[in-house]
């Protein structure tokens, strides 16, 4: 399946970005959600389309550094991580209100994909 393309912007036709997104304290299943305009709609497609308990409120780096907005986002397509995740944004790890952040999907995604 393609991917929708955004014309919105220019005027030209490009391929919209995706961002691969884990829930919080996971490393294992991810979703690859398309990166809206602005972070509170990504959020809102993280919560839908992740299935978590609450609404996403929070979006962590692989660094672990919050995440504010959808710019953040597109820029962090790092190479070497292209041959793990296609061109993608990401990895990025969501929280809802009630959880604190969980760094042990970060450091298990680090130490099984980036330190070989």
């Amino acid at each position: 399946s393609s991917l929708p393309l955004d014309t919105s912007q220019t005027g030209a036709v490009s391929t919209r970005l995706r961002a691969t997104v884990f829930s919080n304290g996971s490393s294992r299943s991810s979703t690859q959600v398309l990166i809206s305009s602005d972070l509170s709609t990504f959020l809102g497609d993280c919560t839908q389309q992740s299935g978590l308990h609450g609404r996403a409120t929070r979006l962590y780096s692989l660094q672990g550094q919050v995440v504010t907005s959808t710019e953040q986002l597109r820029q962090s397509c790092r190479p070497e991580l292209q041959l793990i995740l296609g061109k993608i944004a990401g990895p990025f790890w969501v929280t809802t209100a009630a959880e604190t952040f969980d760094p042990r999907g970060n450091l298990a995604f680090a130490q099984r994909h980036l330190q070989r």
